[in-house]
């Protein structure tokens, strides 16, 4: 389910030859929660909707990442505050609660998971219920871990669940990886831009400019601007574009798409406007692109 840049969350079922990999995922998702925004909101995964003072239990392993806003998450007697960077753990039949702070909102990713091979982690120490919150960061790995589950969810394609369990693992070794290393005097700068890309890819249906992403940074246009350009290496308003290029390309691999529509989910000013767009950045049409995909023969319907 997908509501626009506000949730996106896939439940999903393993059978008993999937259990025997020993790791099978539960769900995974993206949520986004705006300032002042009543939680859990009305499209606030149905399975896993909860009262924030009664808290809950799960049967579960949950592993949430914030990256933009701040919360506060509560497990075992102690309260954690979050900050973006923050990925806490939660275990099965441990009660918890959590929750974003009303003043700022947040943007999370989370997957859910089960098996043996995490209970044997959690045995083997690697993890504790003592220490459930990882400061990792603004990590683009890990961001991208998330995607590519949510996508890998989405097609539920053959051995899909094996592929997420190495979604799971690879996140497991992040949270101890970055959680341990953030020692380098840049990590504030960097951790900036890093929070930028994410409030950029995650409105990019808001037609967000740099301006406005620095207003969320809480630091100025020009420095924002001149630090950006010297850690990716180009201009935010060109990222900005790049971002929308790749995500009109995957868009338009969907069939059930118009070019329209393609050119609507990304605030295009019009479809004539993204198909020049298109056309200058890849050297074909938006239609000429899907057929390509296809091997198909490109129709004269620009917004097909």
């Amino acid at each position: 389910m997908a509501t626009k840049d506000q949730s996106e969350f896939k439940y999903l079922v393993a059978n008993d030859r999937d259990r025997l990999w020993g790791i099978t995922v539960t769900s995974v998702g993206f949520q986004r929660i705006d300032a002042d925004e009543a939680y859990p909101p009305a499209d606030h995964p149905a399975g896993y909707y909860f009262n924030v003072t009664a808290g809950r239990v799960l049967d579960e392993y949950q592993l949430i990442y914030v990256v933009d806003g701040e919360g506060v998450f509560e497990s075992d007697g102690k309260t954690y505050a979050l900050a973006p960077g923050a990925m806490f753990l939660i275990f099965p039949g441990c009660w918890h609660t959590y929750r974003p702070n009303r003043k700022t909102g947040w943007s999370v990713y989370w997957i859910g998971f089960r098996g043996k091979v995490v209970d044997e982690r959690v045995a083997g120490g690697f993890f504790s219920g003592r220490s459930p919150v990882y400061n990792v960061g603004i990590s683009t790995l890990a961001i991208d871990v998330y995607r590519g589950a949510m996508q890998a969810a989405g097609q539920e394609g053959p051995y899909y669940q094996q592929m997420l369990s190495g979604a799971v693992s690879l996140l497991m070794g992040v949270a101890l990886n970055l959680n341990s290393g953030r020692k380098s005097p840049n990590d504030e700068t960097c951790d900036k831009i890093a929070r930028a890309k994410v409030i950029m890819r995650d409105n990019l249906s808001e037609n967000i400019s740099a301006q406005e992403v620095a207003r969320r940074l809480h630091v100025s246009y020009s420095w924002f601007r001149t630090a950006f350009k010297r850690h990716a290496g180009m201009a935010p308003a060109q990222y900005i574009l790049e971002l929308k290029l790749f995500r009109a390309m995957e868009l338009l691999s969907d069939p059930a798409m118009t070019v329209k529509e393609v050119s609507y989910a990304l605030d295009f000013n019009s479809s004539r406007y993204f198909s020049s767009f298109f056309r200058k950045r890849t050297g074909y049409s938006p239609q000429e692109y899907r057929c390509r995909l296809r091997g198909s023969e490109a129709t004269d319907d620009p917004l097909g």
